[in-house]
């Protein structure tokens, strides 16, 4: 097995700013892909451009390469791509597309820490040029990738049975609370004690660590609860402490409040000390028993209703901390809540099962992907 730089056997294209006015949602002109649309294996297309941008083809592998999520990455598309995106376009005659992709997905994160750290959270065209990479003949690669890729979609079908359960969930709430539009109201901020969110702390002059404290973004809200994975952050215990405001602490409620809004996730009770981004506000309830409840509320017609009338449009869509206060919460008997509590409690122990097994197929996909890239698979 031959030991390259990457940037021997890739282009690498970097994205820039659109001009003025040039984005649209309209779906006019060519997709524009920036960081906020770094979500899944395929970029979500929000915007559309009418100008002429650097352009990344179908084969090209996207990597985000600033902020908190620098390192992310999607499997190429055609688009125009954003300033925070990097389009690594392989030679077809030294490396396979898919073996490039999944080569970067398993790497680049490496890029935030180490002695060649990206400073602010930026990753360079020669940091990535630099990467240095096992090239087996082609077979082979294409061989590694179709393992990798069917290791993959376990994983996917283990996440859709939480999402399966988690749809349970909202049935035996939509069941047992069908229409609370005449009900009498009270703003969520009258029933926590805190409603914050976090902060990049790369803004502030902190730095993200290899192990530690786990720093959430909105990725890490799933099905109702918090989900670790692949390329999670973590920050270590002093900027834990000058983060302090934004700490997590179990059997507190998370919302997503920016890029994807909505997402809601109870911390469970055994949850270790956590920290959090702006795009995760935190609510920490007065009579926390009350969560499941709230979490099954903030994730139905009602509330979202309330959270779209409320968000404001732009490059990516926000909710603001003020607006969570006054989102117009129906009040119900405490018996109702203790019912539905314990009926969706058998759904969420069977969750919290899958969920583990979800946790343990990510530790070894990591482990053969990271073995597959040392000539070990």
């Amino acid at each position: 097995m031959t030991v390259i730089a990457l940037g021997n056997v890739v282009d690498i294209v970097m994205g820039q700013a659109p001009p003025g006015n040039a984005c649209n949602k309209d779906g006019v002109g060519v997709p524009f892909v920036k960081a906020g649309e770094f979500q899944s294996r395929r970029p979500v297309i929000r915007e559309w451009t009418t100008k002429p941008l650097k352009l990344a083809q179908h084969d090209d592998t996207l990597v985000c390469v600033v902020g908190a999520t620098a390192g992310k990455v999607n499997q190429g598309v055609d688009c125009a791509i954003g300033r925070s995106v990097a389009a690594i376009r392989p030679q077809p005659s030294e490396i396979d597309p898919e073996y490039l992709y999944r080569f970067l997905s398993t790497t680049v994160t490496r890029l935030r820490g180490g002695s060649q750290g990206a400073a602010q959270g930026v990753i360079t065209r020669e940091m990535i040029g630099n990467l240095e990479v096992d090239l087996p003949p082609l077979p082979e690669q294409r061989r590694i990738a179709t393992i990798l890729d069917h290791a993959d979609a376990l994983r996917v079908k283990r996440r859709q049975v939480l999402s399966h359960l988690s749809s349970l969930t909202q049935s035996i709430f939509t069941e047992m609370f069908p229409d609370e539009a005449e009900a009498e109201r009270v703003p969520l901020g009258d029933l926590a004690t805190l409603v914050t969110k976090g902060t990049t702390p790369t803004s502030v002059g902190l730095k993200f660590s290899p192990e530690g404290v786990p720093f959430l973004r909105a990725q890490n809200l799933q099905c109702g609860t918090v989900a670790f994975g692949p390329g999670d952050l973590f920050i270590d215990e002093d900027s834990d402490l000058a983060l302090k405001r934004s700490r997590i602490m179990p059997r507190d409620l998370l919302i997503s409040i920016a890029g994807t809004i909505g997402r809601v996730s109870l911390v469970p009770e055994e949850s270790p000390t956590m920290n959090c981004n702006q795009a995760v506000a935190i609510i920490r309830l007065i009579e926390p028993e009350t969560g499941p409840w709230l979490r099954a509320w903030l994730a139905s017609s009602d509330a979202l209703s309330q959270i779209g009338a409320s968000t404001v449009t732009g490059t990516i869509s926000n909710l603001s901390l003020g607006q969570i206060r006054q989102l117009k919460v129906p009040i119900v008997r405490g018996d109702e809540v203790r019912e539905f509590n314990l009926r969706s409690a058998s759904v969420e122990a069977a969750k919290d099962s899958a969920a583990a097994v979800a946790a343990t197929e990510d530790e070894l996909f990591v482990s053969i992907e990271y073995g597959a890239f040392r000539g070990e698979l």
